[in-house]
């Protein structure tokens, strides 16, 4: 593969370390419970997966045409396999992209397990606080529909 290749990685990389600092940060207004926060963090994060995307389908369409293979076998290639047959200062910026690329994805999937469990337990309170002011033994304690 050429520079080109890896300049389509390097801005994956951009966008996915993005995407890790606003997981982060969408962690923060979890637990600070701040919900403007979370919509408009999530906002952001939706343009960057977008971007991402794009970004991953753009790379696929070029390792297509330059390999001439299939999409389905672009998809599959794996940046190892690709270092393998490439030389010279390319070979050690794609190692380096894939060393981050792994260690970036593992802290993001961390992250959104965490921002996972936060929010499903801000769900399940707020449950809680509804199902307790709306019957206390029998008796209505708030005569409110949510």
């Amino acid at each position: 593969m050429d520079e080109k290749f890896v300049d389509f990685l390097k801005r994956e990389k951009e966008l996915t370390e993005k995407l890790l600092m606003l997981s982060n940060r969408l962690r923060e207004a979890l637990m600070s419970q701040r919900q403007d926060l979370v919509e408009k963090i999530s906002q952001d994060q939706h343009i960057i997966t977008a971007k991402l995307k794009e970004m991953e389908e753009r790379r696929l369409r070029y390792m297509v045409s330059k390999l001439s293979i299939s999409r389905v076998e672009a998809s599959q290639l794996r940046l190892s396999e690709i270092e393998k047959t490439v030389e010279g200062e390319n070979k050690i910026d794609l190692r380096r992209i894939r060393i981050a690329m792994k260690k970036i994805v593992a802290e993001l999937q961390e992250v959104n397990t965490t921002n996972r469990l936060l929010s499903n337990r801000a769900k399940n309170s707020v449950s809680n606080i509804i199902s307790t002011l709306n019957s206390r033994n029998g008796r209505k304690v708030c005569d409110v529909k949510v």
